[in-house]
Parts: structure tokens; C-alpha cells; sequence
């Protein structure tokens, strides 16, 4: 037993040494401060929270949205009808100062939105190029248009193409879920 606790006290010593030494002479790592980015990106980020509102696709006629601030500030999670099996999460952050967005939809591919048109309560997002889609063949959501209503209303209407026509299309007008305190 005393060579059992001898031997695992020189282990520990021996690894804690080169632990140690490891990390001589290196600055230490530091976190840079938080991710302020384009001012459409700040505008998405203003969303964190929990949405709901009326979607008239959804078995129950309700709609779920949650936003969450990620990655130190430089991304923005959204996901749509969270537990559901038909969510879908979508990825907005800068890409060379610009919003774009990826969205994992339920049919089973990811088209890249970018940034076309912004204004103080209107964000505009289309089909970027560079998509492993085919717009003229393959079913997708095509563009992205959201209007903020005040600080806790908003309205989304997404277009999509199915069979190379474009869609109506849909629209959810969502409200900011109050925390309970």
C-alpha cells in the first residue's frame, strides 16, 4: 500500500512539474473582450430571449422562436420551434463586416443568407452566392425580411422556392416572452 501511495505522489508531482513548465515563458491566455460587430448584427443581437406569436403552418397555430448570444458575442443562434420536430436553427454573425446567415432548415439543406438592404426597423437578407442549392431546382428558403416593431415586436417573413417558383410567403409576427421575476 506505501508503494501504491509513493508511486502516485511522484506521479502527481512529476505532472504537476511539467505542467508548470509547460506554460513558462507563455502569456497567458486571455479572452478578448466581447464581439461588438455591423450594426445589423447588434440589431439581431438585441433579440436574446424567448419569442412567440401565430404561425398558421404549425399544427397548434403557435410559433417559438429563441435567440441566443454565442461565441463570445460573434454569433446569434436562432432557433424556431425549439423540441419540435420541425425546429430549424439558423446562424447569423459578420463575415467581413457584412450579416449574413446560415439556416439548417427542416428539409434538410442550409442556404446562405446575406445582407441586401438595412434600415432602423428593417433587415433585409437574400440568397447569397456561393450555395450548394440549386435555386432554379432544389426547394429553399430564399430570403429573409425582418421588421422590428419596438423592443419587443416583430414581424419575419420568410419566401422560399419550391420546384423553381417562388413561394408566398410566410410571415410570423412575434412578441417578446417578459421573464417572471
Amino acid at each position: 500500500m506505501k508503494k501504491i501511495i509513493l508511486m502516485l505522489t511522484m506521479l502527481l508531482s512529476v505532472f504537476s512539474t511539467g505542467v508548470v513548465h509547460a506554460n513558462e515563458g507563455k502569456e497567458e491566455c486571455k479572452m478578448p473582450p466581447p464581439y461588438v460587430g455591423s450594426a445589423e448584427f447588434e440589431k439581431i443581437k438585441s433579440l436574446a430571449g424567448t419569442w412567440e406569436g401565430d404561425n398558421v403552418m404549425s399544427p397548434d397555430g403557435k410559433m417559438k422562436v429563441i435567440y441566443e448570444v454565442t461565441s463570445n458575442g460573434s454569433a446569434v443562434l436562432e432557433r424556431l420551434g425549439p423540441g419540435t420536430p420541425s425546429e430549424m436553427v439558423s446562424v447569423y454573425h459578420d463575415e467581413n463586416g457584412k450579416l449574413v446567415m446560415t439556416h439548417y432548415c427542416a428539409i434538410g439543406n442550409q442556404p446562405k443568407l446575406k445582407l441586401a438592404a438595412s434600415s432602423a426597423d428593417k433587415i433585409t437578407m437574400v440568397f447569397a452566392k456561393g450555395n450548394l442549392i440549386n435555386p432554379k431546382k432544389e426547394n429553399h428558403m430564399h430570403s429573409l425580411e425582418i421588421t422590428f416593431l419596438g423592443a419587443d415586436q416583430m414581424k419575419q417573413e420568410w419566401t422560399g422556392y419550391m420546384n423553381g417558383k417562388l413561394l408566398p410567403p410566410t410571415v410570423f409576427t412575434l412578441t417578446r416572452v417578459k421573464e417572471s421575476t
